[in-house]
Protein backbone atom coordinates (compact mmCIF):
# COMPACT_ATOMS: atom_id res chain seq x y z
CA UNK A 1 0.00 0.00 0.00
CA UNK A 2 1.56 3.10 -1.38
CA UNK A 3 1.45 6.55 0.76
CA UNK A 4 -1.03 8.41 0.09
CA UNK A 5 -1.06 11.28 -2.26
CA UNK A 6 -3.30 14.39 -3.09
CA UNK A 7 -3.60 14.26 -6.42
CA UNK A 8 -3.67 11.01 -9.05
CA UNK A 9 -0.52 12.14 -10.88
CA UNK A 10 1.58 10.68 -8.62
CA UNK A 11 4.03 7.67 -10.14
CA UNK A 12 4.37 4.83 -7.85
CA UNK A 13 6.90 1.53 -8.16
CA UNK A 14 7.23 -1.55 -6.26
CA UNK A 15 9.98 -3.99 -7.01
CA UNK A 16 11.17 -7.73 -5.91
CA UNK A 17 14.63 -8.48 -5.99
CA UNK A 18 15.04 -12.50 -7.22
CA UNK A 19 18.51 -12.42 -5.91
CA UNK A 20 19.98 -13.28 -9.34
CA UNK A 21 18.84 -12.76 -13.44
CA UNK A 22 16.95 -16.19 -14.19
CA UNK A 23 14.97 -16.45 -17.44
CA UNK A 24 11.11 -15.35 -16.65
CA UNK A 25 8.50 -16.58 -18.56
CA UNK A 26 5.29 -15.02 -17.20
CA UNK A 27 4.27 -12.25 -13.85
CA UNK A 28 1.49 -12.13 -12.52
CA UNK A 29 0.08 -9.29 -10.04
CA UNK A 30 -3.32 -9.58 -7.81
CA UNK A 31 -5.52 -6.87 -6.93
CA UNK A 32 -6.31 -6.77 -3.34
CA UNK A 33 -10.07 -7.18 -1.96
CA UNK A 34 -9.82 -4.37 0.78
CA UNK A 35 -13.41 -2.62 1.17
CA UNK A 36 -13.77 -1.07 4.49
CA UNK A 37 -14.55 2.44 5.37
CA UNK A 38 -17.11 3.10 2.24
CA UNK A 39 -14.12 2.46 0.21
CA UNK A 40 -14.60 0.97 -3.27
CA UNK A 41 -13.55 -2.43 -3.85
CA UNK A 42 -13.28 -5.31 -4.67
CA UNK A 43 -9.99 -4.26 -6.97
CA UNK A 44 -8.64 -1.99 -3.68
CA UNK A 45 -5.78 0.29 -4.74
CA UNK A 46 -5.60 -1.29 -8.23
CA UNK A 47 -4.75 1.86 -11.06
CA UNK A 48 -6.26 1.83 -14.81
CA UNK A 49 -2.56 1.27 -16.30
CA UNK A 50 0.09 -0.64 -14.70
CA UNK A 51 4.22 -0.93 -16.32
CA UNK A 52 5.93 -3.97 -16.20
CA UNK A 53 9.61 -2.90 -16.16
CA UNK A 54 12.47 -5.62 -16.01
CA UNK A 55 16.25 -5.02 -15.05
CA UNK A 56 19.24 -7.17 -14.51
CA UNK A 57 20.91 -4.43 -12.18
CA UNK A 58 19.71 -2.44 -9.77
CA UNK A 59 20.34 1.35 -11.07
CA UNK A 60 19.45 -0.37 -14.38
CA UNK A 61 19.05 0.30 -17.31
CA UNK A 62 15.51 -0.39 -17.16
CA UNK A 63 13.30 -1.86 -19.66
CA UNK A 64 9.31 -1.69 -20.22
CA UNK A 65 8.65 -4.88 -21.30
CA UNK A 66 4.21 -5.01 -20.55
CA UNK A 67 1.39 -2.64 -20.41
CA UNK A 68 -1.63 -3.55 -18.67
CA UNK A 69 -4.73 -1.44 -19.13
CA UNK A 70 -7.67 -2.37 -17.26
CA UNK A 71 -9.61 -1.35 -20.32
CA UNK A 72 -8.36 -4.69 -22.40
CA UNK A 73 -10.78 -7.07 -21.08
CA UNK A 74 -14.02 -7.70 -19.24
CA UNK A 75 -13.21 -8.10 -15.61
CA UNK A 76 -16.14 -10.04 -14.18
CA UNK A 77 -13.96 -9.57 -10.55
CA UNK A 78 -11.65 -6.68 -9.38
CA UNK A 79 -9.56 -9.23 -7.61
CA UNK A 80 -8.96 -11.10 -10.96
CA UNK A 81 -5.31 -11.72 -11.65
CA UNK A 82 -3.44 -9.57 -14.04
CA UNK A 83 -1.50 -11.72 -16.45
CA UNK A 84 1.86 -9.73 -18.07
CA UNK A 85 1.64 -10.34 -21.84
CA UNK A 86 5.03 -10.67 -23.25
CA UNK A 87 5.84 -12.82 -26.16
CA UNK A 88 9.47 -14.80 -24.99
CA UNK A 89 10.79 -14.89 -22.25
CA UNK A 90 12.98 -12.49 -20.41
CA UNK A 91 16.15 -12.72 -18.67
CA UNK A 92 15.78 -10.37 -15.48
CA UNK A 93 16.96 -10.12 -11.74
CA UNK A 94 14.73 -6.80 -11.02
CA UNK A 95 11.24 -6.92 -11.22
CA UNK A 96 9.36 -3.49 -11.20
CA UNK A 97 5.59 -2.68 -11.42
CA UNK A 98 4.86 0.76 -12.06
CA UNK A 99 1.83 2.65 -11.87
CA UNK A 100 1.85 6.51 -13.95
CA UNK A 101 -0.94 7.55 -12.85
CA UNK A 102 -3.01 6.11 -8.63
CA UNK A 103 -6.00 5.19 -8.43
CA UNK A 104 -9.10 7.39 -6.37
CA UNK A 105 -9.51 5.95 -2.71
CA UNK A 106 -11.98 8.88 -1.65
CA UNK A 107 -10.43 12.10 -1.32
CA UNK A 108 -7.26 11.06 -2.18
CA UNK A 109 -5.02 8.28 -4.15
CA UNK A 110 -2.81 5.55 -3.66
CA UNK A 111 -1.49 2.35 -5.14
CA UNK A 112 -1.56 -1.19 -3.67
CA UNK A 113 -1.15 -4.86 -4.66
CA UNK A 114 -2.10 -7.82 -3.00
CA UNK A 115 0.85 -10.54 -4.48
CA UNK A 116 3.52 -10.29 -6.80
CA UNK A 117 4.36 -13.74 -8.42
CA UNK A 118 7.48 -14.23 -10.90
CA UNK A 119 7.30 -17.81 -12.94
CA UNK A 120 10.48 -19.34 -14.17
CA UNK A 121 9.83 -22.55 -15.56
CA UNK A 122 6.85 -23.24 -13.42
CA UNK A 123 7.99 -21.96 -10.26
CA UNK A 124 7.50 -18.72 -8.49
CA UNK A 125 10.91 -17.25 -8.17
CA UNK A 126 9.80 -14.29 -6.14
CA UNK A 127 8.07 -16.04 -3.00
CA UNK A 128 9.58 -14.48 0.03
CA UNK A 129 12.50 -12.36 -1.60
CA UNK A 130 13.17 -9.11 -0.65
CA UNK A 131 10.45 -6.19 -1.87
CA UNK A 132 11.85 -2.55 -1.95
CA UNK A 133 9.36 0.49 -2.82
CA UNK A 134 8.89 4.05 -3.76
CA UNK A 135 6.67 4.50 -0.33
CA UNK A 136 4.75 1.71 1.76
CA UNK A 137 2.51 1.91 4.49
CA UNK A 138 3.39 -0.80 6.83
CA UNK A 139 0.70 -1.59 9.27
CA UNK A 140 1.60 -5.29 10.78
CA UNK A 141 -0.08 -8.00 9.27
CA UNK A 142 -2.31 -6.07 6.50
CA UNK A 143 -0.18 -3.98 4.98
CA UNK A 144 3.56 -4.14 3.97
CA UNK A 145 6.24 -4.89 1.71
CA UNK A 146 6.28 -8.30 2.83
CA UNK A 147 3.17 -9.22 2.35
CA UNK A 148 3.56 -8.75 -1.69
CA UNK A 149 5.68 -12.06 -1.74
CA UNK A 150 4.17 -14.13 0.43
CA UNK A 151 1.90 -16.35 -1.50
CA UNK A 152 -1.56 -15.23 -0.25
CA UNK A 153 -4.17 -13.69 -2.60
CA UNK A 154 -7.68 -13.09 -3.01
CA UNK A 155 -8.01 -15.11 -6.44
CA UNK A 156 -8.77 -18.94 -5.43
CA UNK A 157 -9.13 -21.85 -8.15
CA UNK A 158 -13.03 -21.49 -7.57
CA UNK A 159 -13.12 -18.00 -8.76
CA UNK A 160 -11.47 -19.02 -11.48
CA UNK A 161 -14.19 -21.87 -12.67
CA UNK A 162 -17.19 -19.77 -12.10
CA UNK A 163 -15.56 -16.99 -14.18
CA UNK A 164 -15.26 -20.03 -17.03
CA UNK A 165 -18.69 -21.55 -16.38
CA UNK A 166 -20.09 -17.59 -16.15
CA UNK A 167 -18.35 -17.51 -19.74
CA UNK A 168 -19.85 -20.81 -21.06
CA UNK A 169 -23.65 -19.85 -20.03
CA UNK A 170 -22.85 -16.46 -21.70
CA UNK A 171 -22.35 -18.67 -24.77
CA UNK A 172 -24.99 -20.92 -24.43
CA UNK A 173 -27.19 -18.38 -24.19
CA UNK A 174 -26.31 -16.72 -27.62
CA UNK A 175 -26.98 -20.03 -29.01
CA UNK A 176 -30.38 -20.04 -27.83
CA UNK A 177 -31.08 -16.69 -28.53
CA UNK A 178 -33.48 -16.29 -31.75
CA UNK A 179 -32.65 -13.63 -34.53
CA UNK A 180 -35.93 -11.85 -33.17
CA UNK A 181 -34.62 -12.10 -29.53
CA UNK A 182 -31.33 -11.14 -30.55
CA UNK A 183 -32.40 -7.75 -32.54
CA UNK A 184 -34.82 -6.62 -29.53
CA UNK A 185 -31.95 -7.14 -27.11
CA UNK A 186 -29.82 -4.76 -29.42
CA UNK A 187 -32.61 -2.18 -29.82
CA UNK A 188 -33.16 -2.26 -25.54
CA UNK A 189 -29.41 -2.13 -25.20
CA UNK A 190 -29.32 0.87 -28.03
CA UNK A 191 -31.79 2.34 -25.73
CA UNK A 192 -30.33 2.23 -22.50
CA UNK A 193 -27.17 3.24 -23.94
CA UNK A 194 -29.22 6.55 -25.71
CA UNK A 195 -31.22 7.36 -21.77
CA UNK A 196 -28.18 7.00 -20.40
CA UNK A 197 -26.21 9.55 -22.79
CA UNK A 198 -28.89 11.70 -22.44
CA UNK A 199 -29.39 11.76 -18.20
CA UNK A 200 -25.21 12.13 -18.11
CA UNK A 201 -26.14 15.17 -20.40
CA UNK A 202 -28.43 16.67 -17.49
CA UNK A 203 -27.04 19.64 -14.83
CA UNK A 204 -26.23 18.01 -10.98
CA UNK A 205 -28.49 17.50 -8.78
CA UNK A 206 -29.55 20.26 -6.12
CA UNK A 207 -30.05 19.53 -3.13
CA UNK A 208 -33.42 20.25 -1.47
CA UNK A 209 -34.01 20.56 2.08
CA UNK A 210 -37.88 19.90 2.95
CA UNK A 211 -40.30 18.22 5.33
CA UNK A 212 -41.49 15.08 3.96
CA UNK A 213 -43.97 12.65 4.97
CA UNK A 214 -42.51 9.71 2.62
CA UNK A 215 -39.56 8.20 3.40
CA UNK A 216 -37.07 5.18 4.07
CA UNK A 217 -37.42 3.98 7.95
CA UNK A 218 -34.05 4.61 9.74
CA UNK A 219 -34.22 3.04 12.98
CA UNK A 220 -36.69 4.26 15.28
CA UNK A 221 -37.31 7.65 13.12
CA UNK A 222 -39.75 6.08 10.76
CA UNK A 223 -42.62 7.23 8.39
CA UNK A 224 -46.20 7.87 10.12
CA UNK A 225 -48.55 5.61 8.60
CA UNK A 226 -50.34 5.91 5.49
CA UNK A 227 -48.92 9.36 5.40
CA UNK A 228 -51.22 10.52 8.12
CA UNK A 229 -49.70 12.66 11.08
CA UNK A 230 -49.77 10.53 14.38
CA UNK A 231 -52.08 10.64 17.12
CA UNK A 232 -50.40 12.52 19.60
CA UNK A 233 -51.53 12.91 23.47
CA UNK A 234 -50.56 15.25 26.23
CA UNK A 235 -47.90 13.61 28.60
CA UNK A 236 -48.88 13.70 32.48
CA UNK A 237 -45.94 15.94 33.14
CA UNK A 238 -44.18 15.10 30.93
CA UNK A 239 -44.14 11.18 31.42
CA UNK A 240 -44.17 8.77 28.17
CA UNK A 241 -46.17 6.26 29.66
CA UNK A 242 -48.62 8.66 31.38
CA UNK A 243 -50.65 9.46 28.01
CA UNK A 244 -53.66 11.91 28.75
CA UNK A 245 -56.11 13.90 26.60
CA UNK A 246 -55.57 13.74 22.56
CA UNK A 247 -53.94 16.88 21.54
CA UNK A 248 -55.56 18.42 18.19
CA UNK A 249 -53.97 21.25 16.47
CA UNK A 250 -54.33 24.63 17.61
CA UNK A 251 -52.31 27.85 18.55
CA UNK A 252 -51.88 29.29 21.64
CA UNK A 253 -54.90 30.08 23.62
CA UNK A 254 -53.73 33.31 25.29
CA UNK A 255 -53.30 34.95 22.50
CA UNK A 256 -56.95 35.95 21.44
CA UNK A 257 -56.53 37.49 18.07
CA UNK A 258 -58.31 34.09 16.42
CA UNK A 259 -59.72 30.82 17.71
CA UNK A 260 -56.78 28.85 19.50
CA UNK A 261 -58.64 25.57 17.99
CA UNK A 262 -57.96 24.98 14.22
CA UNK A 263 -61.13 24.01 12.19
CA UNK A 264 -59.87 20.90 10.11
CA UNK A 265 -61.27 18.23 8.90
CA UNK A 266 -61.24 14.90 10.74
CA UNK A 267 -58.86 13.56 8.35
CA UNK A 268 -56.62 16.77 7.73
CA UNK A 269 -52.87 15.90 6.89
CA UNK A 270 -49.72 17.76 7.55
CA UNK A 271 -49.91 19.80 5.15
CA UNK A 272 -53.69 21.66 6.21
CA UNK A 273 -52.38 22.04 9.50
CA UNK A 274 -49.35 23.61 8.30
CA UNK A 275 -51.25 25.94 6.46
CA UNK A 276 -53.69 26.25 8.95
CA UNK A 277 -50.80 27.73 11.64
CA UNK A 278 -49.21 29.99 8.99
CA UNK A 279 -52.47 31.81 8.89
CA UNK A 280 -52.97 31.71 12.39
CA UNK A 281 -49.45 33.37 12.75
CA UNK A 282 -49.98 35.77 10.26
CA UNK A 283 -53.44 37.02 11.18
CA UNK A 284 -53.82 40.37 10.81
CA UNK A 285 -54.81 40.62 14.05
CA UNK A 286 -51.92 38.90 15.98
CA UNK A 287 -49.21 41.88 17.17
CA UNK A 288 -46.62 39.76 17.86
CA UNK A 289 -45.79 39.19 14.43
CA UNK A 290 -46.48 42.54 13.17
CA UNK A 291 -44.63 44.21 15.59
CA UNK A 292 -41.49 41.15 15.99
CA UNK A 293 -40.64 41.68 12.21
CA UNK A 294 -40.44 45.76 12.52
CA UNK A 295 -38.42 45.48 15.58
CA UNK A 296 -35.96 43.01 13.68
CA UNK A 297 -35.81 45.55 10.73
CA UNK A 298 -34.83 48.41 13.10
CA UNK A 299 -32.39 46.65 14.57
CA UNK A 300 -30.62 45.75 11.28
CA UNK A 301 -30.28 49.31 10.55
CA UNK A 302 -29.98 50.79 13.69
CA UNK A 303 -27.84 48.17 15.90
CA UNK A 304 -30.62 47.66 18.32
CA UNK A 305 -34.40 47.02 18.38
CA UNK A 306 -36.62 49.32 19.80
CA UNK A 307 -37.47 46.82 21.81
CA UNK A 308 -33.37 45.32 22.52
CA UNK A 309 -35.10 41.86 23.32
CA UNK A 310 -36.21 40.40 19.82
CA UNK A 311 -36.69 37.13 20.69
CA UNK A 312 -38.79 38.05 24.20
CA UNK A 313 -41.70 40.18 23.85
CA UNK A 314 -43.04 39.28 27.12
CA UNK A 315 -42.57 39.89 30.86
CA UNK A 316 -38.93 38.90 30.94
CA UNK A 317 -38.03 40.73 28.09
CA UNK A 318 -36.98 44.97 28.10
CA UNK A 319 -40.25 46.59 26.45
CA UNK A 320 -39.63 49.10 23.83
CA UNK A 321 -38.48 52.22 23.91
CA UNK A 322 -40.69 53.67 21.79
CA UNK A 323 -44.08 52.15 21.87
CA UNK A 324 -45.91 54.02 20.45
CA UNK A 325 -43.26 54.09 17.36
CA UNK A 326 -43.26 50.14 16.94
CA UNK A 327 -46.97 50.27 17.25
CA UNK A 328 -47.13 52.68 13.85
CA UNK A 329 -44.61 50.92 11.90
CA UNK A 330 -46.39 47.73 12.71
CA UNK A 331 -49.60 48.91 11.50
CA UNK A 332 -47.92 50.68 8.76
CA UNK A 333 -46.46 47.51 8.07
CA UNK A 334 -49.58 45.07 8.04
CA UNK A 335 -51.77 47.65 5.83
CA UNK A 336 -49.29 47.90 2.94
CA UNK A 337 -49.81 44.23 2.46
CA UNK A 338 -46.40 43.19 4.63
CA UNK A 339 -43.88 45.08 1.89
CA UNK A 340 -40.85 44.52 3.43
CA UNK A 341 -39.21 47.46 0.84
CA UNK A 342 -41.43 49.94 1.64
CA UNK A 343 -40.43 49.29 5.67
CA UNK A 344 -36.89 49.54 4.64
CA UNK A 345 -37.80 53.09 2.32
CA UNK A 346 -39.78 54.63 5.73
CA UNK A 347 -36.92 53.95 8.10
CA UNK A 348 -34.01 54.94 6.17
CA UNK A 349 -35.64 58.20 4.81
CA UNK A 350 -36.50 59.53 8.33
CA UNK A 351 -34.85 62.43 10.34
CA UNK A 352 -33.81 59.63 13.22
CA UNK A 353 -31.88 57.56 10.53
CA UNK A 354 -30.01 60.34 8.69
CA UNK A 355 -28.94 62.25 11.63
CA UNK A 356 -25.13 62.97 12.93
CA UNK A 357 -23.45 60.76 14.68
CA UNK A 358 -21.55 63.59 16.77
CA UNK A 359 -21.61 63.41 20.55
CA UNK A 360 -23.85 66.03 22.48
CA UNK A 361 -22.50 66.49 26.46
CA UNK A 362 -25.90 67.26 27.82
CA UNK A 363 -27.90 64.82 25.97
CA UNK A 364 -24.99 62.01 27.01
CA UNK A 365 -25.68 62.61 30.58
CA UNK A 366 -29.91 61.99 30.02
CA UNK A 367 -29.12 59.04 28.01
CA UNK A 368 -25.47 57.94 27.79
CA UNK A 369 -26.35 54.76 25.83
CA UNK A 370 -28.55 57.17 23.27
CA UNK A 371 -31.87 54.33 23.72
CA UNK A 372 -33.85 57.03 23.23
CA UNK A 373 -32.14 58.39 19.74
CA UNK A 374 -31.05 61.68 19.81
CA UNK A 375 -28.26 61.23 17.76
CA UNK A 376 -26.99 58.97 15.01
CA UNK A 377 -25.86 55.21 16.82
CA UNK A 378 -22.68 54.59 15.45
CA UNK A 379 -21.48 51.03 15.29
CA UNK A 380 -18.93 48.64 13.31
CA UNK A 381 -19.65 46.26 10.52
CA UNK A 382 -20.51 42.92 11.33
CA UNK A 383 -17.92 40.32 10.76
CA UNK A 384 -19.66 39.07 7.34
CA UNK A 385 -20.31 42.84 6.15
CA UNK A 386 -16.58 43.37 7.15
CA UNK A 387 -15.13 40.77 5.29
CA UNK A 388 -17.35 41.52 1.92
CA UNK A 389 -16.49 45.22 1.94
CA UNK A 390 -12.73 44.17 2.08
CA UNK A 391 -13.62 42.23 -0.85
CA UNK A 392 -15.40 44.41 -2.26
CA UNK A 393 -12.79 47.27 -2.17
CA UNK A 394 -10.46 45.55 -3.00
CA UNK A 395 -12.27 44.25 -6.75
CA UNK A 396 -12.52 40.92 -6.03
CA UNK A 397 -16.04 40.40 -4.50
CA UNK A 398 -17.84 37.67 -6.51
CA UNK A 399 -21.31 38.95 -6.62
CA UNK A 400 -22.76 35.33 -7.83
CA UNK A 401 -26.10 34.68 -6.88
CA UNK A 402 -27.20 30.86 -5.42
CA UNK A 403 -25.56 28.07 -5.91
CA UNK A 404 -23.07 25.89 -3.70
CA UNK A 405 -21.42 27.21 -0.82
CA UNK A 406 -17.17 27.51 -0.52
CA UNK A 407 -14.85 26.41 2.10
CA UNK A 408 -12.41 29.12 3.99
CA UNK A 409 -10.89 26.15 5.41
CA UNK A 410 -8.29 23.12 4.41
CA UNK A 411 -10.33 20.10 4.87
CA UNK A 412 -8.56 16.65 5.48
CA UNK A 413 -11.69 13.88 6.15
CA UNK A 414 -9.80 11.53 8.21
CA UNK A 415 -11.01 9.37 11.28
CA UNK A 416 -10.88 12.92 13.24
CA UNK A 417 -11.97 15.68 10.35
CA UNK A 418 -9.41 18.23 10.57
CA UNK A 419 -10.14 21.69 9.19
CA UNK A 420 -7.16 23.99 9.03
CA UNK A 421 -8.08 28.24 7.63
CA UNK A 422 -4.15 28.55 7.42
CA UNK A 423 -4.63 26.39 4.25
CA UNK A 424 -6.63 28.25 2.09
CA UNK A 425 -5.89 29.96 -1.28
CA UNK A 426 -6.78 33.56 -0.98
CA UNK A 427 -6.34 33.68 -5.14
CA UNK A 428 -8.61 31.10 -6.11
CA UNK A 429 -11.99 33.13 -6.88
CA UNK A 430 -14.73 30.50 -5.57
CA UNK A 431 -13.15 31.90 -2.01
CA UNK A 432 -14.21 35.31 -3.19
CA UNK A 433 -17.98 35.13 -3.05
CA UNK A 434 -20.27 37.13 -0.03
CA UNK A 435 -19.98 35.65 3.33
CA UNK A 436 -23.50 34.06 3.10
CA UNK A 437 -22.36 31.46 0.75
CA UNK A 438 -19.48 30.13 3.23
CA UNK A 439 -19.38 26.98 4.55
CA UNK A 440 -19.79 26.94 8.85
CA UNK A 441 -17.48 24.34 10.40
CA UNK A 442 -19.88 24.53 14.23
CA UNK A 443 -16.93 22.90 16.06
CA UNK A 444 -14.19 24.95 14.70
CA UNK A 445 -15.19 28.44 13.66
CA UNK A 446 -13.31 30.74 11.76
CA UNK A 447 -11.05 32.37 14.41
CA UNK A 448 -10.91 35.56 11.79
CA UNK A 449 -14.57 36.10 12.24
CA UNK A 450 -14.77 35.05 15.44
CA UNK A 451 -12.45 38.09 16.43
CA UNK A 452 -14.53 40.09 14.87
CA UNK A 453 -17.89 39.09 16.75
CA UNK A 454 -19.18 36.86 14.10
CA UNK A 455 -22.20 34.67 16.04
CA UNK A 456 -21.61 31.30 17.29
CA UNK A 457 -23.53 29.05 14.49
CA UNK A 458 -24.34 26.65 17.71
CA UNK A 459 -26.66 28.64 19.14
CA UNK A 460 -29.24 31.61 18.05
CA UNK A 461 -28.23 34.74 18.35
CA UNK A 462 -30.84 37.07 17.91
CA UNK A 463 -28.16 40.36 19.17
CA UNK A 464 -24.69 40.00 18.34
CA UNK A 465 -22.18 41.41 20.74
CA UNK A 466 -19.62 43.97 19.89
CA UNK A 467 -16.64 43.84 21.60
CA UNK A 468 -13.38 46.10 20.71
CA UNK A 469 -10.19 44.65 21.56
CA UNK A 470 -6.29 44.10 20.41
CA UNK A 471 -6.80 41.20 18.73
CA UNK A 472 -9.17 42.97 15.99
CA UNK A 473 -6.59 45.29 15.74
CA UNK A 474 -3.82 42.97 15.11
CA UNK A 475 -6.21 40.34 12.57
CA UNK A 476 -7.02 43.26 10.72
CA UNK A 477 -3.71 44.99 10.78
CA UNK A 478 -1.95 41.43 10.07
CA UNK A 479 -3.79 38.71 8.46
CA UNK A 480 -3.12 37.39 5.53
CA UNK A 481 -6.55 37.77 4.01
CA UNK A 482 -6.13 41.71 4.75
CA UNK A 483 -2.54 41.74 3.60
CA UNK A 484 -3.18 40.37 -0.10
CA UNK A 485 -6.68 42.48 -0.31
CA UNK A 486 -5.01 45.55 -0.15
CA UNK A 487 -2.62 44.57 -2.56
CA UNK A 488 -5.59 44.18 -5.22
CA UNK A 489 -6.70 47.51 -3.96
CA UNK A 490 -3.59 48.78 -4.70
CA UNK A 491 -3.45 47.24 -8.52
CA UNK A 492 -6.85 48.03 -9.19
CA UNK A 493 -6.14 52.00 -8.26
CA UNK A 494 -3.06 51.91 -10.71
CA UNK A 495 -5.13 50.34 -13.02
CA UNK A 496 -8.54 52.56 -12.51
CA UNK A 497 -6.52 55.46 -12.35
CA UNK A 498 -2.97 55.41 -13.28
CA UNK A 499 -2.83 59.68 -12.13
CA UNK A 500 -4.02 59.57 -9.52
CA UNK A 501 -4.14 55.90 -7.98
CA UNK A 502 -4.23 57.37 -3.95
CA UNK A 503 -7.23 59.36 -4.61
CA UNK A 504 -9.11 56.67 -6.57
CA UNK A 505 -7.91 53.85 -3.45
CA UNK A 506 -9.87 56.67 -0.72
CA UNK A 507 -12.70 56.52 -3.18
CA UNK A 508 -12.79 52.57 -3.37
CA UNK A 509 -12.47 52.52 0.87
CA UNK A 510 -14.54 55.58 2.27
CA UNK A 511 -16.25 56.41 -0.60
CA UNK A 512 -15.20 59.34 -0.63
CA UNK A 513 -12.55 62.14 -2.22
CA UNK A 514 -9.52 62.44 0.66
CA UNK A 515 -8.63 66.15 1.89
CA UNK A 516 -5.03 67.82 1.14
CA UNK A 517 -4.02 66.72 4.57
CA UNK A 518 -5.38 63.13 3.96
CA UNK A 519 -3.78 63.00 0.48
CA UNK A 520 -0.33 64.62 1.51
CA UNK A 521 0.07 61.92 4.59
CA UNK A 522 -0.94 58.91 1.99
CA UNK A 523 1.33 59.97 -0.75
CA UNK A 524 4.55 60.19 2.12
CA UNK A 525 3.20 56.92 3.20
CA UNK A 526 3.15 55.44 -0.33
CA UNK A 527 6.89 57.25 -1.20
CA UNK A 528 7.96 55.08 1.47
CA UNK A 529 6.64 51.46 1.90
CA UNK A 530 4.63 51.62 -1.47
CA UNK A 531 0.75 51.44 -2.85
CA UNK A 532 0.00 48.36 -1.23
CA UNK A 533 0.73 49.76 2.33
CA UNK A 534 -1.67 52.72 1.77
CA UNK A 535 -4.51 50.21 0.84
CA UNK A 536 -3.24 48.52 3.91
CA UNK A 537 -4.28 52.19 6.13
CA UNK A 538 -6.99 52.35 4.55
CA UNK A 539 -8.83 48.82 5.32
CA UNK A 540 -7.40 49.07 8.78
CA UNK A 541 -9.24 52.84 9.38
CA UNK A 542 -12.30 53.49 11.76
CA UNK A 543 -14.02 54.84 8.72
CA UNK A 544 -13.68 51.82 7.08
CA UNK A 545 -14.81 49.40 9.74
CA UNK A 546 -17.58 51.27 10.88
CA UNK A 547 -21.21 52.68 9.93
CA UNK A 548 -21.47 56.18 10.33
Amino acid sequence: HSALASTPDVVKWVQVDLGRSVAIDAVVASPCDEVYGGHPGPGFGLPEVLELWLATAAEGPWQTVSVWRRDQALRQHGDEPIRFAFDRARTARYVRVRAPKLWQRTGDYCFALAELAVFAQGRDVARGRPVTALDSIEAGVRWGKERLVDGVRPWSDAMAKRAELEAAWQRLGGELESAAERAGRSAATARLQFVEAELAALPPKSVVYAAAREFAADGAFTPPPEGRPRVVHRLERGEVSEPRELSVPGGVAALRHAPARFELAADADEGARRIALARWIAHPDNPLTWRSIVNRVWQHHFGRGLASTPNDFGRMGEPPSHPALLDHLARRFRDHGGSLKALHREIVLSATYRQSSAHVAANAEVDAGNRYLWRGHRRRLEAEALRDAILAASGELDLTMGGPGFRLFGFEDDHSPRYRYDEVDLDDAATHRRSIYRFVVRSVPDPWMTTFDCADPSICTAVRSETTTPLQALALFNDRFVLRAAEHLAQRAEAEAPDDPIGRAVWLAWQRAPDPDERARLQVHAGAHGLAAVGRVLLNSNEFLHVD
